[in-house]
């Protein structure tokens, strides 16, 4: 299960942007980590 989110996070962010620093990457995570902990559909 952990290595699917794992995917799912790089799918979604260091596969589809370039970042120049990491400041840059910080914040995109943060920004789709957010958006997939309150917009995804949680199972149980």
């Amino acid at each position: 299960m952990v290595e699917r989110v794992n995917r799912t996070i790089k799918d979604n962010t260091i596969k589809i942007n370039h970042y120049e620093n990491l400041e840059q990457m910080e914040t995109n995570l943060y920004a789709f980590l957010l958006t997939y902990n309150s917009n995804r559909r949680h199972l149980g």
